[in-house]
């Protein structure tokens, strides 16, 4: 019998992907607005902005007293302004409301997918083990991994912007006693 008895799992490229490469995903919410981005650019650019974001505002801004949504906007404009487009006024209006839009749309289950095998080993490990989710994600994680029927297999989901700490932060190992984790049961 295994002595282990918790076993935890980041959600990001693990259990939980997006549908569609990051630039796609953009550029269709940006065309709403008028805003014509090129897919690939921006895929290729994004990844160098949020290292970089992170790099200055870690954990989605938190520490500086910003919120989600703002940090995501940032990061929004930065990939939107390395792909070449300039920020005219009339641009920065459309690049505004994309950004709005991403963030209420990768909230919501449309832009992610499930990995295949996940369930079928998430659904084996629950009958021996308690699981649980330690990720370096904003406060939209609770909610969806409700709408994507995940949260059926933990006993509790920290999101590191919700606790104010990130992984590798060895706070997060320490955390479980901790009223600053938001946890769900």
């Amino acid at each position: 019998m295994s002595k282990l008895k918790l076993i935890t799992f980041d959600i990001t490229n693990t259990i939980l992907r997006a549908r569609v490469p990051v630039g796609e995903e953009y550029a269709k919410v940006a065309c709403r607005f008028g805003l014509n981005l090129d897919a690939a650019r921006i895929s290729q650019e994004f990844p160098k902005v949020f290292s970089g974001l992170w790099a200055v505002q870690p954990n989605f801004g938190v520490a500086d007293g910003i919120t989600a949504r703002q940090w995501w906007s940032t990061a929004v404009m930065a990939a939107v302004e390395r792909s070449d487009v300039k920020l005219t006024e009339e641009n920065f209006e459309k690049v505004s409301a994309t950004a709005e839009a991403l963030f209420e749309h990768y909230a919501t289950a449309a832009p992610w997918m499930v990995d295949e095998s996940s369930t079928h080993i998430l659904s084996s490990l629950k009958r021996t083990h308690q699981l649980g989710i330690i990720s370096n994600f904003d406060e939209r994680l609770e909610n969806l991994l409700e709408k994507l029927d995940l949260q059926q297999y933990f006993s509790f989901a920290i999101a590191s912007r919700a606790a104010g700490v990130c992984k590798p932060d060895p706070t997060v190992s320490r955390g479980f006693n901790s009223t600053r984790w938001r946890c769900f049961i």
